[in-house]
């Protein structure tokens, strides 16, 4: 890389250090668990500089085993992780029954499955349940998504979706998941070495876990 190539990105990553540090002054609840479907809670703790506070960092569950997780969080919560060897993926997959219905645990960032269940045995003794925010990101939020949302009994709950077949007050729109081709990956990315902002900045989770309504 080139002199003038590492002086601009030295400026870039001042600039995006210098939003998420505005952000940070703006929080005050510094001990969330924020149980997400993917790296959305993730990058929320990266960016505030907070302790992971939750289980579900650095890995995605599909949405219906999402919504199932969650239906019966305690129940999963306390469920022996196991690993599952058939899923086809690169990346350590666990797996958890409870009631006889199985949730599986995509660990993408994980190097091997030993690392995967340690880690989450590891932060879901952090979890605290009166402190608990709910984040379902997702391209497409059905009816019968918001059956399973509505009957959570939590009150910190966010949908983030680009398309809903109904209206409810914790979902919140972006237009770059209306595209269905869209991979949702990229929601927690830098669209280009250039950016200063992710598309999930735009979201106000610092209101969020302030306990904005």
């Amino acid at each position: 890389m080139s002199i003038i190539g590492k002086i601009i990105d030295r400026h870039i990553e001042k600039r995006r250090l210098k939003i998420h540090g505005a952000f940070r002054k703006k929080l005050k609840n510094e001990t969330p668990s924020i149980i997400a479907n993917n790296c959305f809670g993730t990058m929320v703790y990266h960016h505030l500089g907070l302790r992971f506070m939750s289980p579900t960092v650095n890995l995605f569950i599909r949405k219906e085993e999402y919504l199932q997780f969650i239906s019966n969080l305690r129940g999963y919560l306390d469920a022996e992780m196991t690993e599952v060897t058939d899923d086809g993926t690169k990346y350590p997959v666990g797996e958890l029954i409870c009631g006889g219905k199985s949730v599986r645990i995509y660990g993408m960032h994980y190097k091997s499955f030993d690392e995967l269940k340690d880690k989450w045995n590891e932060r879901k003794k952090r979890m605290d349940f009166n402190n608990l925010f709910i984040v379902l990101t997702t391209l497409v939020f059905t009816k019968n998504d918001a059956e399973v949302f509505d009957d959570l009994p939590y009150e910190n709950k966010l949908v983030i979706t680009g398309t809903s077949e109904c209206d409810r007050p914790y979902i919140t729109f972006h237009k770059v998941l209306k595209d269905e081709s869209y991979d949702i990956g990229k929601f927690v990315q830098y669209e280009s070495r250039f950016s200063t902002k992710k598309p999930m900045d735009d979201i106000d989770y610092v209101g969020f876990l302030n306990g904005k309504k």
